[in-house]
């Protein structure tokens, strides 16, 4: 599954989302040029809550 973070703009921010998705153990991809992570995990929901938790908006892509 793939989310859009579209306030994603560093390289500082892909290393506060990989470091909560792995804090909560969700098994993950991030691309900063495309502002998309994409999550091997079945509980979307938790990497939703997760990334939005440090202040970032998620959205699912179509």
């Amino acid at each position: 599954m793939e989310l859009f973070v579209s306030n994603m703009t560093c390289e500082h921010c892909v290393k506060k989302i990989e470091a909560v998705l792995k804090a909560n153990k969700i098994k993950h991809k991030v691309k900063l040029a495309t502002k998309i992570v994409t999550i091997r995990d079945i509980d979307e929901t938790k990497a939703i809550e997760a990334i939005s938790s440090i202040g970032y908006q998620v959205s699912k892509c179509a």
